[in-house]
């Protein structure tokens, strides 16, 4: 995903400041898709993510000139994004929900060729997926989600963390490695 140019920025921006809607809804239309995305690879519930997603919006509703241009925009939303989800798991003691599949679930996820068992295997690879991300250290997670989902290099990783690109490394490492464990440990019926 693009940034929206500075210039059409700062001035949405300013007319949020103002309460105008219209500009609100455009950066919103921009930017949610990525926000959402990466509450998600954070947190894992889709319900909470909705929430937390709509909280970070409200918070930049609130006071859009926050934003002082130190970082491109996509990253100081997910910077509120990341406090947000934070914010959740102290609220909720990083409690992992497990959801159960009903027949109106099954029933969603059949595609028109009829093949249940393989929209069926495709969810289930989906709940080990996420179980597993979930049970990473925040930075582990977001880490994984700035190279594999938005392709960041391992320097720009570091300057969104704050970090030596050889930590950077390491988290990555260390999050393959237990990503792998635990989809095995999944794989044999174990979940940890």
């Amino acid at each position: 995903m693009t940034e929206l140019p500075p210039s059409t920025l700062q001035h949405l921006l300013a007319q949020i400041g103002q309460q105008d809607f219209k500009a609100f809804e455009r950066v919103y239309r921009h930017y949610h898709d990525r926000v959402f995305a990466f509450v998600l690879h954070m947190h894992a519930d889709r319900a909470d993510g909705e929430e937390i997603t709509n909280d970070v919006f409200l918070t930049l509703a609130k006071n859009p000139m926050a934003y002082q241009g130190h970082a491109r925009f996509s990253t100081w939303l997910l910077g509120i994004a990341k406090n947000k989800v934070f914010d959740r798991m102290r609220q909720r003691g990083r409690h992992v929900r497990t959801e159960s599949v009903d027949e109106n679930t099954w029933c969603a996820m059949a595609d028109a060729s009829g093949d249940v068992v393989t929209q069926a295997l495709r969810h289930e690879k989906s709940l080990a997926l996420d179980h597993c991300r979930d049970q990473l250290p925040l930075e582990q997670k977001q880490a994984l989600y700035l190279a594999y989902y938005i392709d960041a290099s391992v320097e720009v990783i570091a300057a969104e963390q704050q970090c030596p690109t050889g930590t950077v490394k390491s988290r990555l490492f260390n999050a393959r490695q237990s990503m792998r464990r635990c989809l095995e440990r999944w794989q044999g019926g174990v979940t940890p």
